[in-house]
Formats: C-alpha cells, sequence, structure tokens
C-alpha cells in the first residue's frame, strides 16, 4: 500500500512524497490442527487460540511433513501465514 502525500510542509519533500507503509509481521507459536501432505497446506492453532489456515508457501523448504499437535514457529503479516518453521 503507499499513500501520496501532498503539501508544503516541513514535513514534506517539495510538492509530493510517496510513502511506503511498513508490513507488521507477527511471530507467534502454535499447534499443527491439520496437514494434507498432499496439497502441503492445512490448519494451525495458534497459543492465543486463533485458528488460521495455510499455503505449502508458507512452509520452510526443509519440512517435508507435519504432524498433528505438533508444535511449529508461525510467523504472519495480519490473518495470512507467512512462514512456518520448527525446532531443529
Amino acid at each position: 500500500m503507499t499513500r501520496t502525500v501532498v503539501g508544503t510542509g516541513r514535513l514534506t519533500m517539495g510538492a509530493s512524497l510517496i510513502l511506503r507503509l511498513s508490513t507488521r509481521v507477527t511471530a507467534m507459536q502454535g499447534t499443527v490442527a491439520t496437514f494434507d501432505q498432499t496439497t502441503r497446506s492445512g490448519k494451525l492453532l495458534t497459543d492465543e487460540g486463533m485458528p488460521l489456515e495455510f499455503p505449502a508457501s508458507s512452509l520452510a523448504e526443509h519440512i517435508r511433513h507435519l504432524r498433528v499437535g505438533q508444535r511449529v514457529f508461525v510467523e504472519t503479516d495480519g490473518t495470512t501465514v507467512t512462514s512456518i518453521k520448527i525446532w531443529n
């Protein structure tokens, strides 16, 4: 998302300034609730009790399989899971 600011005050640089709004990444832990090995996607439950679905693209490359009940590290950008990692 970009926001264009137009003005001549000290907080604007010249006639316009384009600001990139940063994406907030939230890291947490959770437990695998379901995992489909053919699609490599599934659902997990965070420690706060929030259910999240995760796509195959969010899994770290070294993860081949997840077990129901397995603990994982989860990163989200709001409501979308961006990364899932496991303990080594």
